[in-house]
């Protein structure tokens, strides 16, 4: 393509009000696709239409007065959003054509984990807006991808037999309706408290544990358990756990509060610690791709997410909610 068809096809998607484009250092970009996956709000994204954004990423300027500088993954990201070639002569920097080359894409994923080594942790932390193939097997491949209404289609049914089951025997046991309601409501509670803890410490030491650079085998392990979620952030298909995975958490942890809890009292925590899961799995699903208003606890919640994501992924472990953050001294940026 010569070069003034190139520009005839810059112009005219400059001129298209239904997409949104900017440039950076001289280069054009269509970000329509991001719009709904931008952190701040696809609002904010469609106020820069149109603009030079280089001094918005750095965080020199501000938009409808905020201002934010932008990590290293967002020049990655945007870098694939390039339409064609430069605007203008103003070189672009080094950090804007950083891009992923050490697996080949067109190939399933996993089987070139392992050959990565040293270079796994910094590769998982730069993240693309692409959905990656994982395995050879399409039987494989369509078990790793799970939309996020199955989760509450699978789980809260359940909820709602252990819910009535423990009220049922909870009401059995000869208490009044006002003593039955408050021990009722107290361990459902506690389950929730207690999925919540567990969000934690499962996010913190099992998702983020370091697999050995010489196991290609636990590389890959890592990678399927949660890698795959830090390097494709925005893959909608990948984001909640698939019930198949999860049954097997949840069978293993209702066995153990069986083994020491009186019958009702499993039930009713069980059904307020699966309750608590299911929650923590919607919230984190609308945190990437939901649009909370701004200044609302969800967008503050959605920005604390995603530097968890895009600037330090040693803070900010908590999803649902940061409160174990503050107590156990990983507090990330709501900036």
């Amino acid at each position: 393509m010569n070069a003034a068809h190139k520009y005839k096809l810059q112009k005219l998607l400059m001129d298209d009000k239904e997409r949104i484009t900017v440039t950076y250092c001289g280069q054009l970009y269509d970000v329509t696709p991001f719009a709904q996956l931008h952190p701040g709000g696809a609002s904010l994204l469609r106020h820069s239409d149109g603009m030079d954004v280089r001094f918005l990423l750095d965080g020199s300027e501000s938009l409808d007065g905020k201002s934010h500088r932008h990590s290293g993954s967002a020049y990655r990201i945007l870098k694939g959003y390039s339409v064609l070639g430069a605007v203008s002569a103003t070189p672009v920097p080094v950090l804007c054509s950083t891009v992923d080359s050490l697996v080949d894409t067109s190939r399933p994923v996993v089987e070139q984990i392992g050959a990565l080594k040293d270079r796994y942790w910094s590769w998982i932390h730069e993240p693309v807006c692409d959905s990656l193939r994982l395995f050879h097997s399409s039987g494989w491949e369509s078990l790793s991808r799970t939309k996020w209404y199955a989760v509450p289609s699978v789980w809260m049914p359940i909820v709602l037999l252990l819910t009535v089951g423990g009220w049922n025997d909870l009401r059995n046991e000869g208490n009044g309706v006002f003593t039955t309601t408050t021990w009722f409501l107290t361990i459902f509670i506690s389950g929730i408290l207690c999925w919540s803890l567990m969000e934690y410490f499962i996010h913190r030491y099992g998702f983020h544990w370091h697999p050995p650079v010489d196991s290609p085998k636990l590389m890959a392990f890592h990678f399927i358990l949660h890698g795959l979620h830090h390097k494709t952030p925005m893959d909608k298909d990948r984001l909640v756990f698939p019930p198949a995975v999860a049954s097997l958490i949840v069978v293993l942890l209702f066995w153990l509060y069986k083994s020491s809890m009186p019958w009702s009292t499993c039930l009713i925590f069980s059904s307020g610690n699966l309750f608590g899961y299911v929650c923590y799995d919607m919230v984190h699903y609308y945190l990437h791709h939901g649009e909370p208003a701004p200044g609302t606890y969800m967008h503050h919640l959605k920005k604390y997410h995603y530097n968890h994501h895009f600037n330090n992924q040693h803070k900010a472990y908590g999803i649902s909610s940061a409160i174990w953050d503050y107590v156990f001294g990983t507090v990330g940026s709501y900036q």
